[in-house]
């Protein structure tokens, strides 16, 4: 693994960890804030091992800049400005959090050129497509192999 990809796993890692810690802006992890997290966590490319990391923010109260300013790709801080929304009306969207949001945004926004983030994103869904391509593709040949040894 060269230097590039350990820098982009804990970009990576350190986007989640921010999204944790902003939901503690308010002081109070939600029950909703918690499944919207959960439901991401589940779609991420987390290892279980990251996961249980990420979960841990939410115990210590961090601040999401402790963590933002570790995300090194801008797509990674692309998806962060987009699921803080998402995470922010995921229960009722109070004074506070609206006016933390808006804060938090024009400081990621100032930290993304829109069109390398755009670029980078696209890079991002391009490769985990074929990824996953691939895994179906091996999917496939497993089940036939299976269906061939059985056939004789």
């Amino acid at each position: 693994m060269n230097s590039n990809d350990i820098r982009d796993k804990e970009s990576y890692l350190n986007l989640w960890k921010s999204l944790v810690a902003l939901t503690m802006v308010d002081g109070i992890y939600t029950d909703n804030e918690q499944e919207t997290i959960e439901n991401f966590l589940s779609n991420s490319l987390l290892s279980e091992e990251q996961k249980i990391a990420v979960r841990e923010v939410s115990k210590e109260k961090f601040s999401p800049y402790t963590y933002v300013d570790k995300i090194t790709d801008v797509a990674h801080l692309s998806q962060l400005h987009h699921l803080a929304n998402i995470l922010f009306r995921s229960d009722e969207f109070d004074i506070k959090e609206e006016a933390f949001l808006k804060k938090f945004q024009s400081y990621l926004t100032d930290k993304i050129d829109p069109l390398s983030a755009t670029r980078a994103i696209q890079n991002f869904q391009r490769e985990d497509e074929e990824k996953r391509k691939e895994e179906l593709k091996n999917a496939k040949g497993l089940f036939l192999s299976l269906v061939q040894l059985f056939r004789k």
